[in-house]
């Protein structure tokens, strides 16, 4: 006979108890040496009424064969995949459904379901989704078949046993037999034949629980033996070392083998006792440890065993969506995965769900609270002080786990802003805080008082800025701080500012300086919203990266937030574009996006592992990429982050290899090595199978799935059983025999085909867990698509036979035909021979003809155009006489002007300058006595009407309004008595540009004479001005007392009155406007053109300025050659013709020498890229050698510093030169390219070139 279990007592564990004691003493006094917020939460994931459970009470759990949960409750058995819950209930018209909808027990084995409700026991086929109920027997009243099931079991060798309040119960193919005990209590409260529970053992024998206490039952003999009496057992669970845990009237642990019982009692005076003596559940998790799921105090996870045991306590909190949904636990469950589950009473089916990251956060239930949850800058001292800086203080965890928080304050002494940007410890002991509006602290921990440095206009000594965003000590001790403004030295201990970059703090417009690193040459690498910076504080040389749209190799964007060196040396760049990996060889940068696994591309934060991994913070999670393999993992709130949103800058590594980051909802730590991946692989199921969209109720995956021709329409719906965050799993299915690739469908969960072509196909699906982890052998189905009856191989021999007799007699009908057709071919071709032979001579006399025709034609057209040619040049010698009569008549008109009053107001003094629209006069303003150019127009044809004259009037008004100080300014203009169309103009000094392009012009004089003019073209397309005549003649450099300036003439002038005819370089009379070298395509074209064909002309004065020769050279004496030219042909590629013009401004010039004005940038865009251009000319100056400054000295000493006068002028109207700057005037003795000699007085000239 086997032995039986005597009943067992209490132990005394008080030795052991005061060891365990001590050694929780010493591990605590080792855990004081550094402060670290690693409090993993315990969460529970509800899943309710809300979610679809039909009923909030989940009384019993399983999971089957398949890997699906079941739960039973009040009201209906739901299947659980994951996503959905499929609900059965009792139908009383169904046979094949539940006796009952009120579930009190489930089992299940390799084939399927056992269900106990409040009427019987149901068994259920997977295959065909039904139930089968089990008749009962008249001398069984109370059996299984009719009564309550309380309890199921199936044992190590298949056998189901059933528990019932009147006994326990052994299911046979032919029925249930009863193994009843005599001497029972009568009352059941008591009974030891209401079976509560049952579990066996490795000998195969059964432990029943029952309300009445403990028994052990033999199979094999049938025999009884009593363990625990007058204790009401609920629950048995055997442990990974095969101690059987009772539970029922508190916690009980039965170690069979030693015959020993160890009790756990709740005990009010120990908040780490047992929450309640009235346990009813229990469950071992993946970690070995127990839990205990009590009736009315939630739920307690045995921590340790000595002292009466201690335990940790999860309990109901409204206030908390993840703490426990009720605090009466049904029964607890750990499916094959190694998830907990926990059915409650009202409080539907909760996930356990152990953090894999620390959590600290404001809570207030918490002592050690932060100050707020939007946490900025994380550091850790040498005293193993952690801080943290929030959006509303700075908290302090010390080494004990206590809190001491700085809130913001206007007292001295304190912390005068809330927002924490940014911390440092320092080698000295210090913490450095920089906040964002209050300046930078350093805190003196021994008088807990804060030392502030900010801001101080108009002082160097001060911060460039009272908004800090980063803090660096480099290995020389130095203390450097980025600010709004930019980067700043702070001496630590006169709190002054020693140093800063750039010089000049109060200058708008500098940058931001968000992240600084050393590299190991000293030098600091700075993140700026203008792109990352490389500066050495020695040598004070920089280097500068910026994003470039046409390289794909730039930097991902301008904007960079962190910086990380890693410890092989190598630059991290965390950008709002994405992570760029800096290739110093190159020069360029290795971009990784969302592209490349990445969850969000703004990169916030960047932290390395031991094992050379990088941790990214996004606004979309917590990212791990390899470096080495481009291995990127995602983790989010799902994976147990406090939020997906990780803040800028709040990051920390500790010395022991934790990693911290502050996020929007608090911060979190964690070991990369502790950081498992969930391992399960998850299996795969098929949840509905469905033909035009309705589901197949009889549908069995593991059997063929046979489908009719007409049902060509179908959709599969499957599931990763993985209940570790469903919603991260991935799919991917295919269809072999029609699908040449798996098709990846992410998070999709479904599949449908259409018109499948007849013939035998197998469905596969793979599905991976939340961690990636696949099930790569997934489920396959096979499916059998048959032909329709017409297509099948009877129907097709029948064809074969039928087409065989119709192919006989078509050949036979074909036979006679085609004999038919050879002979009338053949009488068609000889007709046809004869009629071509005709056609053919008649087309011979045709031509001959048509020749004769086109040759009198063609004499007739030259006698036409020889008598047009000679009326034309008859009429050109008569407008030529009659304009050199006019020219005359003017010329002596203006000989006589000198001294002439124009409406009492300007008196004409000297003739100063001839051209094709009149004469220029030096004259004086009789009321102000300023000296003026008064410019005279010669009345020509098309300009002497009464409109003309209005026109001009008008038209001078709006000149009139250009205010710029590129523009010659028009003061006045009228008609005098006599008749005379004047303009008053200021007067200048100088020459016009074309009187330098003798040849090429140097690079940044050209660039520094274009920039204002684009900029005086600007402005007046602003004005909706078209100059309609840009070249060199009204391009002048005026002389001033102070340097030269770039002035714009001749403005609106061709748009005003026209001009006369001339040569090339002159303005044309006519439909078209302009001197033909420089006119744009669709002016010449008679288009309609706007500002741009300005653009336009600059573009070729561009060319000629820095090539030496035009794009298209004039014919003399023909325009209309060159213009033409502008129409059809394409420049000289400015690089072939001077080669040493950088690429970026030769494409620029021949941009704007684009036929199609959308194709060229407009005045303003031109202005801007040309200076870019200039700003790189002098960069690269700047980065020269000694020799090559000593070049640009020797050259400034012998042509005059015009360049940088030029280049002022350009900038005129911006906020940062109110004024009008211009260098000194240029010598007497000054080499210049100009035609009079070097040593020559400038010519007085107003905004015609001179005639002299």
């Amino acid at each position: 006979m086997p032995r039986h279990p005597a009943r067992l007592a209490s132990s005394d564990c008080r030795r052991l108890r005061l060891l365990l004691v001590l050694c929780g003493a010493l591990t605590g006094w080792a855990g004081l040496a550094t402060a670290q917020p690693r409090r993993f939460p315990t969460t529970f994931i509800r899943l309710s009424v809300e979610q679809g459970l039909s009923q909030s009470a989940a009384q019993c759990l399983a999971q089957d064969a398949q890997g699906f949960l079941w739960i039973g409750t009040q009201d209906g058995l739901n299947r659980y995949d994951g996503y959905a819950f499929k609900t059965f209930r009792a139908d009383p018209g169904r046979a094949t459904g539940l006796s009952d909808s009120y579930i009190t027990a489930l089992c299940a084995d390799g084939a399927g379901l056992w269900v106990g409700t409040l009427r019987g026991l149901n068994r259920y086929d997977p295959a065909r989704e039904t139930f089968a109920r089990f008749p009962a027997r008249a001398e069984d009243e109370a059996g299984p078949a009719r009564g309550r099931v309380t309890a199921l079991h199936v044992d190590a060798s298949g056998v189901l046993w059933v528990g019932t309040p009147s006994g326990l119960y052994r299911f046979t193919g032919d029925g249930f037999t009863r193994y009843p005990q005599g001497g029972d209590s009568a009352d059941p409260a008591r009974s030891l034949n209401a079976i509560r529970a049952i579990a066996h053992d490795a000998e195969g024998k059964l432990w029943l629980g029952a309300n009445g206490g403990l028994r052990q039952f033999d199979p094999a003999s049938g025999a009884f033996a009593e363990v625990i009496l007058h204790q009401r057992v609920l629950a048995l669970r055997f442990d990974q070392r095969g101690r059987l845990w009772v539970a029922g009237e508190g916690l009980a642990c039965l170690e069979p083998a030693r015959g020993r019982l160890t009790r756990f009692r709740h005990d009010p005076r120990r908040p780490d006792s047992l929450s309640s003596d009235q346990t009813r559940a229990l469950a071992e998790d993946a970690q070995g440890r127990l839990w205990v799921g009590a009736w009315g105090d939630g739920l307690c996870r045995l921590e340790d065993e000595a002292a009466g045991g201690r335990f940790t306590r999860f309990r109901h909190d409204p206030r908390q969506p993840t703490s426990l949904g009720h605090d009466q636990i049904w029964q607890l469950m750990r499916d094959r995965a190694g998830t907990l589950w926990v059915g409650t009473d009202f409080g539907g089916l909760n996930r356990v769900a152990d953090g894999r990251f620390a959590i600290h956060d404001a809570n207030p239930d918490r002592a050690d609270r932060l100050t707020d949850n939007l946490v900025w800058s994380l550091a850790e001292d040498g005293a193993g002080n952690f801080w943290a800086g929030a959006n509303q203080g700075l908290t302090r965890l010390d080494a004990q786990g206590r809190a001491r928080r700085y809130s913001p304050s206007a007292r001295p002494g304190q912390l005068a802003h809330g927002i924490v940007g940014a911390l440092l410890p320092t080698r000295d002991g210090a913490l450095w805080v920089g906040t964002e509006q209050g300046g930078l602290h350093r805190l003196d921990a021994a008088a807990d008082r804060f030392a502030v440095i900010r801001h101080q206009p108009g002082s160097a000594a001060g911060l460039s800025d009272n908004w800090v965003h980063a803090l660096r000590e480099t290995r020389d001790g130095a203390l450097w701080v980025g600010t709004q403004r930019g980067l700043d030295r702070v001496d630590p201990r006169a709190m002054t500012v020693i140093d800063r970059r750039p010089p000049a703090p109060d200058e708008p417009g500098l940058d931001a300086v968000w992240a600084i690193q050393e590299d190991a040459s000293g030098a600091l690498w700075l993140g700026t919203e203008r792109g990352l910076a490389r500066w050495h504080p020695g040598t004070r040389q920089q280097a500068r990266y910026r994003h470039d749209p046409s390289r794909a190799d730039s930097l991902a964007s301008d904007w960079v937030i962190t910086l990380h060196i890693d410890r092989r040396g190598k630059l991290w760049a965390g950008t709002v574009g994405g992570l760029c990996g800096f290739e110093p060889e190159r020069g360029s940068f290795v971009r990784y996006t969302t592209a490349n696994g990445l969850s969000n591309n703004i990169i916030n934060a960047i932290l390395e592992d031991d094992d050379g991994r990088l941790w990214l913070g996004t606004n979309q999670g917590l990212c791990r990429l390899d470096p080495q393999t481009g291995a990127c993992r995602v983790f989010d709130r799902r994976d147990g982050l406090p939020s997906n949103e990780i803040s800028t800058g709040a990051m920390w590594r500790g010395a022991d290899g934790w990693l911290h980051f502050g996020t929007t909802a608090g911060l979190f730590s964690f070991h990369p090595s502790k950081l498992a991946d969930n391992a399960f692989v998850p299996p795969v199921a098929i949840t509905s199978f469905r033909i035009f969209d309705r589901p197949v109720a009889d549908f069995d995956a593991a059997q063929p799935v046979t489908l009719r021709h007409w049902e060509n329409f179908f959709a599969f719906e499957f599931a990763a059983l993985s209940f570790i965050a469903p919603e991260k799993s991935q799919y991917a299915y295919r269809l072999e025999g029609f699908d040449e690739e798996w098709v990846a469908c992410g998070e999709r969960r479904y599949a449908s085909y259409t018109n499948l072509d007849p013939g035998d196909y197998v469905f596969r699906v793979r599905a991976s867990n939340n961690d990636g982890v696949w099930n790569n052998e997934g489920i396959r189905v096979r499916l059998r698509v048959l032909p329709p009856l017409w297509r099948t191989g009877w129907a097709y021999a029948a064809y074969v036979v039928a087409s065989l007799g119709l192919a006989v007699g078509l050949y036979r009908v074909q036979a006679r035909r085609w004999r038919a057709q050879a002979a009338w071919r053949e009488a068609r071709l000889r007709l046809q021979a004869a009629q071509a032979a005709k056609e053919a001579a008649d087309a011979r006399a045709q031509a001959a003809e048509a020749q004769a025709q086109a040759a009198e034609a063609q004499a007739q057209a030259a006698r036409e155009l020889s008598q047009r040619n000679r009326e034309l040049e008859a009429r050109n010698a008569e407008l030529l006489a009659s304009q050199r009569r006019a020219d005359r008549m003017f010329s002596a008109l203006a000989d006589a002007l000198p001294g002439t009053t124009l409406d009492d107001k300007y008196r004409l003094d000297e003739k100063i300058g001839a051209g094709g629209f009149g004469a220029v006069f030096k004259g004086a303003h009789l009321a102000l006595g300023h000296a003026i150019a008064v410019k005279v127009f010669k009345p020509v044809a098309g300009n002497d009407s009464a409109d003309a004259l209005e026109r001009f009037r008008r038209e001078g008004v709006a000149v009139s309004r250009l205010d710029h100080p590129n523009i010659v300014r028009v003061l006045d203009s009228g008609l005098s008595q006599d008749g005379i169309a004047y303009l008053v103009m200021e007067l200048l000094a100088g020459h016009p540009l074309s009187h330098e392009m003798r040849g090429r012009v140097r690079l940044r004089r050209a660039i520094g004479i274009l920039i204002p003019v684009c900029r005086a073209l600007a402005e007046a397309h602003r004005r909706g001005i078209i100059h309609r005549d840009i070249k060199p003649d009204n391009v002048f450099l005026h002389q001033t007392a102070r340097g030269e300036i770039v002035k714009v003439v001749d403005f609106g002038i061709a748009k005003l009155i026209g001009a006369e005819t001339g040569d090339d370089r002159l303005t044309a009379t006519g439909t078209v406007i302009g001197t033909p070298t420089y006119i744009a395509p669709e002016r010449a074209a008679g288009q309609p053109y706007d500002g741009k064909s300005d653009v336009y002309s600059v573009g070729v004065m561009a060319y000629e300025m820095l090539a030496g020769r035009l794009p298209f050279l004039a014919t003399e004496g023909n325009p209309f050659a060159v213009m033409l030219a502008h129409l059809n042909s394409a420049p000289p590629p400015l690089p072939q013709v001077a080669p040493q013009i950088p690429r970026d401004l030769a494409s620029l010039v021949m941009q704007a020498l684009s036929k199609k004005p959308a194709e060229r940038p407009s005045a303003d865009e031109l202005a801007e890229r040309l200076q870019e251009a200039m700003q790189r000319a002098a960069d690269e100056r700047v980065a020269g050698s000694e020799p090559a400054r000593a070049t640009e000295a020797t050259t400034r000493m012998v042509e005059p510093p015009t360049l940088a006068l030029v280049s002022d002028t350009g900038d005129h109207g911006l906020k940062t030169r109110p004024d009008l700057a211009v260098s000194p005037a240029p010598p007497a003795a000054r080499v210049t390219r100009h035609a009079a000699a070097p040593d020559a007085e400038p010519t007085l000239i107003a905004d015609e070139p001179t005639d002299r």
